[in-house]
């Protein structure tokens, strides 16, 4: 199992597209949790993070820190995410 890291800041309209795409391999046994990373997140970040059980830190040290499995997958930035898969 991996964990997923997501840079996420200002994303959180991205997001909308790239957690549910995680699903199939949560279910799978592929990915056990999902960190979004924030240094500032507002009440739409906060809203996605608690609808999706995805974790929250202000940087990818601190979300390294709360990585549950031995293997750490970093995604690239969502918007970016958004931008390479429409």
């Amino acid at each position: 199992m991996i964990s997923v890291v997501i840079p996420a800041a200002q994303a959180a309209r991205d997001l909308a597209g790239l957690l549910p795409a995680l699903v199939p391999a949560v279910v799978s046994g592929l990915v056990r949790e999902a960190i979004l990373v924030d240094p500032a997140p507002d009440g739409a970040m906060l809203a996605i993070c608690e609808d999706s059980g995805a974790g929250l830190a202000p940087d990818l040290a601190a979300a390294a820190r709360l990585v549950a499995t031995d293997a750490l997958a970093q995604a690239v930035p969502a918007a970016l995410l958004a931008e390479l898969h429409p």
